[in-house]
């Protein structure tokens, strides 16, 4: 059974670029880094985003140890942890005229009693001094996109249904109370029927060959994966062109 507990709000835009052949690199843009316990990913677009035909998701496997996949979406959204989201029906994922006027973060739970996941959203007070909207910036590896910087504690929930929800806003993360330091990331884009558009993964939307890891005790300077295109799409605004992640100790 499916539910909607919504976990937070406040995200947003910057960066992307066309891509020509799938790579990953620890190569990014030439700025200082993101301030100490902070991280920004970079959601690459073939062109400008809509919002108003599209919802960009950013998922995010906190235990780090398997890669989150649009099977998850028909698996109670196995490896789903979080799921950063712009444009699109609130609540849920969908795209369309209906767009939401903020960005979403969901939690992805599982239910303690019956043993599977269920998405659920609770909103909850996040200062933009730990989850902010970035609408600029300078450099990089992709020309069109958006940008989201965060910092990791926000993150650091446990599950709503066996305690009293809570989060670790401050800036020393890791260590984590309730997550793993290693992240496992994926990106989407979602049409407005719900159906998934496209992904990270060279195969697109539904792919699964795609790996993308993050060691959030590392500092990361612009870890680069740029996505091979086998099949253009109709619509480049839905087009998934690669993400770069910036993290902080």
């Amino acid at each position: 059974m499916l539910r909607f507990i919504h976990a937070a709000a406040a995200v947003l835009l910057v960066l992307a670029l066309p891509a020509c052949g799938h790579q990953v690199t620890g190569l990014g843009k030439t700025q200082s880094l993101v301030p100490s316990g902070e991280m920004e990913i970079i959601f690459g677009t073939q062109a400008p985003i809509n919002t108003q035909l599209y919802s960009y998701l950013i998922v995010i496997n906190t235990s780090g140890d398997q890669e989150p996949y649009w099977i998850g979406s028909s698996s109670n959204y196995e490896d789903w942890t979080f799921v950063m989201q712009i444009g699109g029906a609130s609540p849920g994922f969908l795209g369309g005229v209906s767009a939401v006027s903020t960005p979403q973060l969901y939690q992805v739970i599982t239910d303690p009693q019956e043993g599977v996941g269920y998405l659920g959203y609770h909103v909850a007070a996040v200062p933009l001094s730990v989850f902010n909207v970035n609408t600029s910036f300078g450099g990089g590896a992709f020309t069109n996109g958006f940008a989201v910087t965060f910092n990791r504690c926000l993150l650091d929930r446990n599950n709503p249904l066996t305690s009293t929800p809570a989060a670790n806003t401050g800036t020393d993360c890791p260590p984590y109370s309730y997550i793993n330091e290693n992240w496992a990331i994926n990106i989407f884009t979602v049409d407005a029927t719900g159906a998934p558009n496209d992904s990270l993964d060279d195969n697109g939307a539904t792919g699964t060959s795609v790996q993308f890891y993050v060691d959030t005790a590392l500092q990361i300077n612009g870890k680069v994966d740029i996505k091979g295109i086998i099949a253009p799409l109709s619509n480049p605004a839905g087009e998934i062109a690669g993400i770069e992640v910036f993290s902080q100790p």
